[in-house]
């Protein structure tokens, strides 16, 4: 799956458990994908998906639950302008944000206008 040369280097590195791409984690009652996860296998979902305004995408992506309305629960993948920012989880008409600390939208990266640059800081 990997050339020699970054399997060398990859085993100069110091023992880390696993290596690989981290797309999603098992639960009890589903699996529920990774902000990478969701971006990577997202397009082929057919169901549990949530199509967010601008104001709700610019709150999601702090890492604010929004509220949204919907008659589906559980894990979704969640859309904007088509195109997929990750997962999250919809219950009882709101919409829990699953995005990273480290890859939340920060207030300075809000655009003139009130449209989010939509870049991870």
């Amino acid at each position: 799956l990997i050339s020699e040369a970054a399997f060398k280097l990859l085993s100069k590195l110091p023992y880390t458990g696993t290596t690989g791409l981290y797309i999603g984690e098992y639960s009890p009652k589903a699996f529920r994908l990774s902000m990478d996860g969701a971006q990577l296998l997202g397009h082929h979902a057919t169901k549990q998906k949530v199509e967010l305004t601008d104001v709700q995408a610019q709150q999601w992506l702090q890492g604010e639950s929004v509220n949204y309305e919907d008659i589906q629960r559980g894990y979704v993948i969640v859309i904007h302008n088509n195109t997929i920012l990750g997962c999250g989880s919809l219950s009882k008409g709101l919409l829990r944000s699953f995005i990273p600390k480290i890859r939340r939208l920060k207030l300075s990266d809000q655009l003139p206008g009130g449209e989010s640059s939509c870049q991870s800081p």
